[in-house]
Parts: structure tokens; C-alpha cells; sequence
């Protein structure tokens, strides 16, 4: 099963004001609908607006593409990579 460390961030300052509050809930609905389990809390950074990551597993065959695609809102970016 890989494993995968997600960097959400917003495409503005409007966009954090709309989804901040909601976004760790959000991105692991997200997530845990293409499979993911053990996700790790996350980890904001400070500057405003903030980036958060988390790590997770997904099993075999969840393209890095279909989790960047799995309906984070609009204005709220994933990037990944392979842990």
C-alpha cells in the first residue's frame, strides 16, 4: 500500500476564509472516500494563508490523480508525493 504526504493550500485569501475552518474535515472525507487510511494529523504552517499537510496510505491501484481529483472545494490546491 503506498504511501502519500499531501500539501493543501489555498489559491487565496478568499479561499481560506470560505473553507479554513473545514478543511482538515474536508481533505479526509476526501481521502478516506478513495480509501485512505491512517491518516496523520495535520500540520499547518503559520503565514497566512497557512498550507497543511498529512500523510497517508491508499491501497494499491488509487492513482496519485485520482486523489488530487477526489473534490477538494474550488480554490483549495493538492500537491503529493510518494512517501
Amino acid at each position: 500500500m503506498p504511501k502519500y504526504t499531501a500539501i493543501i493550500k489555498y489559491d487565496s485569501p478568499e479561499a481560506y476564509q470560505q473553507h479554513g475552518t473545514q478543511i482538515e474535515q474536508i481533505a479526509r472525507d476526501v481521502f478516506t472516500a478513495k480509501g485512505a487510511t491512517d491518516l496523520a494529523p495535520f500540520f499547518s504552517t503559520r503565514n497566512m494563508p497557512p498550507t497543511h499537510r498529512t500523510s497517508f496510505v491508499v491501497p494499491d491501484g488509487v492513482s496519485p490523480d485520482e486523489l488530487k481529483s477526489a473534490g477538494l472545494p474550488e480554490g483549495v490546491s493538492c500537491e503529493l508525493s510518494q512517501a
